[in-house]
């Protein structure tokens, strides 16, 4: 996996040469491809990212984008998992070899070394220990500095006072920046396949972990399409063994929210060997020692009855630019920095609202501290179905129960319906949408796809006044009262757009249908 250096050759348009260079050519190679791509809907994971505004995601196809470039442990899963991979051009380095013919492996002596500081860091002084922390910084810095300006970056330049292009590092390299963390990433994707083919759950994946469900002996035992034993080959190199995974965490319980905030009541006992749950608060600062029980539950507590973006205090330090002004320069201060956080799922997978129900975590001052939806998630056709769900979803005020997600799904079919509904106020659309399917006679699912019948309603001794006023009392909303008008706008056919999905109010249509004085 180390490369000093890789002249790249380009080949265009041959979609067998592609084919039979990843034949011979090791898993994590350096091969490099233009390619449009279409994953068989089975696959629970597709392996070839795509970044769209900011966002890394795992679509099934290419959508209407001309291609999107993948590297060697992609391009071979992808075809491991059934892909149809179509090749524009293609590029493959020459490695580097000493005069014995060895590959050089010009990182490798340095990670290797840093590894071995490090273990002696920890022995001789802790885990956290300054020592210990600074190598850590060190190893992982290698991979920053090869990928130093593969993007351009700006930083401030105290001389210039002015905005300056980072530049390249010493060890500046592509090669090394993409694969380090592409074979990584297919390693991920390759256990989440496998992970599901068994019939367990992963709930939160990040740069280079997850949290699953998987016994731990039945990770240890994927062969990761063939990836695990090159993988594994790279760790006994390094580090004298060929273990690849680590636990770092046991979860009885799980709250999970988004990518990096999910939260477990489990504080571990280091004493006992138990270890603790996970504690990712997505930059929530609680006010209680990070990662107490006290931390976790508050966090907990708040997010699971959350109606918005949660309002967090965190400090904030002077700039540097302003810090190092030549006129009008300040001094170093620190300050509390108000922040609104969205504890919202991220989107990045495409919800499947059939999979959907309300869970809730018992707490002992309440019984119902909050409801939270549970679903499953697929991913999206197109990077351009992902923009339009997140588009939707920036929409919403808040994504945390079932209700929510049916909201969300409502808008998602209005909008691909040419309809626009701005809904302010959801207890009083809900109320609306009662009644307007009661008055237009629309066949209901909840009905066995029958108009709906509302007894109080039929009776023709009720004036319209006195069936205003029952309606009323099904009222949820603060701000507005059904009135005889509108009794008489729900009749009218031109508004009929404007009835939510039936999931959102059938509930209540069904109050309604069996209320009895």
């Amino acid at each position: 996996m180390f490369f000093h250096s890789a002249v790249l050759r380009s080949f265009s348009g041959i979609r067998f040469t592609f084919l039979s260079i990843l034949s011979v050519r090791p898993r994590f190679g350096a091969v490099f491809a233009y390619v449009t791509f279409k994953f068989p809907e089975s696959v629970k994971v597709p392996c070839i990212p795509v970044s769209v505004e900011g966002s890394l995601i795992y679509p099934r196809t290419n959508g209407d984008l001309d291609g999107v470039y993948a590297s060697a442990p992609e391009l071979w899963l992808a075809l491991q998992l059934g892909a149809e991979v179509h090749v524009k051009r293609i590029y493959v380095g020459t490695i580097k070899q000493d005069d014995m013919g060895n590959v050089s492996r010009s990182l490798f002596h340095v990670v290797k070394q840093l590894i071995e500081d490090r273990s002696i860091a920890k022995a001789s002084f802790g885990k956290g220990h300054l020592m210990e922390l600074l190598i850590k910084l060190a190893t992982n810095g290698l991979y920053g500095k090869t990928a130093q300006d593969v993007i351009d970056k700006h930083t401030w330049s105290a001389l210039t006072e002015d905005m300056e292009n980072i530049g390249g590092s010493r060890i500046t390299s592509p090669v090394h920046a993409c694969l380090t963390t592409a074979g990584v990433r297919a390693v991920l994707v390759a256990a989440l396949n496998q992970i599901d083919a068994l019939g367990y759950k992963v709930y939160s994946v990040t740069t280079d972990g997850f949290i699953s469900d998987v016994p731990e002996q039945t990770l240890n035992g994927l062969d990761l399409y063939g990836l695990a034993r090159y993988f594994r080959a790279s760790r006994q190199a390094l580090t004298g063994s060929d273990d690849m995974w680590s636990m770092k965490h046991m979860n009885p319980d799980l709250l999970n929210l988004t990518t990096r905030g999910n939260v477990s009541l489990e504080v571990g006992n280091k004493a006992l060997g138990i270890l603790p749950g996970v504690a990712a608060h997505n930059s929530y600062v609680t006010g209680f020692e990070p990662d107490s029980f006290e931390d976790c539950s508050f966090f907990m507590f708040e997010s699971m009855t959350r109606q918005g973006k949660l309002k967090t205090s965190g400090l904030s330090f002077e700039k540097f630019k302003n810090l190092s002004k030549k006129v009008d320069r300040t001094d170093f201060s620190v300050r509390t920095l108000d922040r609104e956080l969205s504890m919202d799922f991220d989107l990045k997978r495409k919800p499947v609202p059939e999979t959907m129900v309300d869970s809730y975590r018992y707490f002992e001052e309440q019984d119902d501290v909050g409801w939270v939806a549970s679903f499953d998630t697929i991913p999206y056709e197109t990077p351009a179905e992902f923009l339009y769900y997140k588009g939707i979803g920036r929409s919403c005020a808040v994504l945390r129960t079932c209700e929510d997600l049916s909201l969300f799904f409502d808008k998602i079919e209005a909008k691909k319906d040419g309809v626009r509904r701005n809904i302010l106020d959801l207890g009083w659309s809900k109320l609306v949408s009662c009644i307007m399917s009661y008055r237009l006679g629309v066949p209901l699912a909840g009905f066995g796809n029958r108009p709906v019948s509302i007894p109080y309603l039929d009776d023709p001794d009720h004036s319209v006044a006195e069936k205003v006023a029952w309606i009323n009392t099904f009222n949820a909303s603060q701000k507005k009262k059904f009135t005889e008008n509108t009794w008489k706008d729900c009749r009218k056919q031109t508004r009929a757009s404007q009835i939510l999905s039936e999931p959102l109010f059938i509930d209540k249509l069904k109050d309604m249908v069996s209320w009895t004085p």
